[in-house]
């Protein structure tokens, strides 16, 4: 009684594949909330759910900003208060960093401050380094 083992389905193509990863980047968007009043972005609760959301509305790499949170490179830091992880607020945007000052009294944002979606560094979320 030959049988023959069961056929697989084709794989999907590549541009399918890309297609799904976006929507599985694109359901991270429930952990965000909008401040229209502060600065009319979406910010999220961790450095790599606004990479993410970044990356699946541009799909490009994106740079993200700590707003508010534990580490000293946030625009309001709260490195030092216990349960500061609780209460970070992150925002992305595509492409790298914009003009910046290497300095805190230079004429743009501090070049710390922005922190790439790509690394796996001390330059990138401090998830990936930290933990």
């Amino acid at each position: 009684e030959g049988h023959s083992p069961p056929s697989c389905p084709s794989m999907p193509s590549a541009a399918l594949g890309a297609d799904v990863h976006v929507h599985m980047l694109a359901a991270n968007r429930q952990n965000s909330s909008l401040h229209p009043s502060v600065d009319n972005r979406t910010h999220f609760v961790g450095c790599s759910e606004a990479c993410d959301h970044c990356f699946a509305d541009h799909l490009m790499h994106c740079t993200a900003i700590c707003a508010e949170g534990c580490q000293t490179y946030c625009v309001t830091s709260t490195a030092g208060i216990p349960g500061c992880s609780k209460e970070e607020s992150w925002w992305a945007m595509p492409g790298g960093s914009p003009t910046c000052s290497f300095t805190d009294d230079g004429p743009h944002p501090p070049c710390y401050r922005y922190r790439s979606c790509a690394s796996e560094s001390s330059d990138g979320c401090p998830e990936k380094y930290l933990y």
